[in-house]
């Protein structure tokens, strides 16, 4: 009787541990996973074309003004105007929508929207 009590009980425990660690491996969705899209608007600020990055200024989620980077590449979709990175040189100023990925620590962008014909006051 005393082996089969030892038995149940070893079952337990490795039932218990595959439970637990089965949900310690999820990935939760912590906003910086490479799957989230975040979306951050403000004016552009500057553009290094050279090291493929553009700088947004605006608001953060608590309301504080704030500036960002973003890395650019082939394959970021551009929206507005001529629908080029080059295209924004030069407009400092312009609204932007800068929808992005965070990888590694890096912003990513996936998407900038833009509309030329939109003046800042």
């Amino acid at each position: 009787m005393k082996t089969i009590g030892i038995v149940l009980a070893l079952v337990f425990v490795v039932g218990i541990a595959g439970f637990v660690s089965a949900a310690y491996g999820q990935n939760p969705n912590t906003g910086n996973s490479p799957s989230t899209t975040n979306v951050f608007e403000g004016k552009l600020s500057k553009i290094d074309t050279d090291k493929k990055m553009i700088t947004v200024t605006g608001k953060d989620e608590k309301g504080r003004l704030t500036e960002m980077s973003f890395k650019y590449n082939d394959a970021t979709e551009i929206s507005g105007g001529d629908r080029t990175i080059q295209g924004l040189t030069g407009k400092q100023g312009e609204d932007l929508k800068i929808t992005f990925r965070v990888a590694d620590g890096d912003n990513t962008a996936t998407k900038i929207e833009w509309t030329e014909d939109r003046k800042t006051p």
